[in-house]
């Protein structure tokens, strides 16, 4: 079984997925979509499109059940950033 290769960043959604997780290994929780509008001068709408293209785009989890901050970044890219994983 061969890995499925994740799609490519463009510049803005690397933007708000670095900014996620900094956010995420300083905090051990999400920002809210209204913090990473802040953060990064979106809106929030906008950045709520960006969550949900690196959810599609398979950089992010959906917890499902849970109303805010309910994405994740995927475990590999924690691992990657050498995050503690309990």
């Amino acid at each position: 079984m061969t890995k499925k290769k994740k799609a490519e960043l463009s510049i803005k959604e690397k933007l708000v997925f670095d900014y996620l997780l900094n956010y995420f290994k300083e905090k051990e929780e999400m920002p809210s979509i209204t913090e990473i509008g802040r953060a990064l001068n979106f809106s929030p709408v906008r950045a709520s499109q960006f969550l949900r293209q690196l959810h599609k785009k398979g950089y992010l989890i959906k917890v499902e059940g849970k109303f805010h901050r309910s994405y994740l970044p995927q475990i590999e890219f924690l691992k990657s950033q050498n995050q503690k994983i309990n």
